[in-house]
């Protein structure tokens, strides 16, 4: 019975696990990750990357958690601009301050909470700063080696 009970729990925990990293990593190629600029007055900015970097494992590792700490609060976020707006939004324009100004006041304050978090998420990581964590994003939409390097980083956290 008891060991019944704990093979639930554990699979419970591992499907949600699971879903969350599959979500997340549907984000991450999708570009549904934002990035965010230093000297932008507007917290996140898009721009193209030059050139190809080899990033090392600790900053995709960390890449990959910081991205799944925030997807159940994206999830949210985006049922609750959802409600308020009555269709789902595509992306969180947080770096468009004009799209932000567009949604009605409470979507918009949910928006701007949310970029506020990822970005505070990202400047608490000691590993992984807000320059290389847009270079990952920008680099994973058009990298297979780093979108799967991504994804393998997700499996082995959710592992752990």
């Amino acid at each position: 019975m008891l060991i019944s009970k704990v093979s639930q729990l554990s699979l419970s925990f591992f499907s949600k696990s699971s879903i969350v990293a599959t979500l997340a990593a549907m984000g991450v190629l999708a570009g549904a990750v934002p990035n965010f600029s230093v000297t932008s007055p507007h917290l996140i900015s898009f721009g193209n990357v030059a050139f190809a970097k080899d990033f090392s494992s600790a900053e995709v590792t960390n890449y990959a958690r910081i991205v799944m700490q925030m997807e159940p609060i994206r999830q949210a976020v985006f049922r609750d601009i959802e409600t308020i707006i009555g269709s789902k939004p595509s992306a969180i324009p947080c770096y468009q301050s004009r799209a932000l100004n567009a949604l009605p006041r409470d979507a918009r304050e949910l928006a701007v909470n949310y970029c506020g978090r990822y970005k505070e998420l990202i400047e608490s990581n000691p590993v992984i700063n807000i320059t290389s964590f847009n270079a990952i994003t920008r680099q994973a939409q058009s990298d297979p080696d780093l979108k799967r390097r991504i994804q393998n980083a997700m499996i082995e956290i959710q592992r752990q």
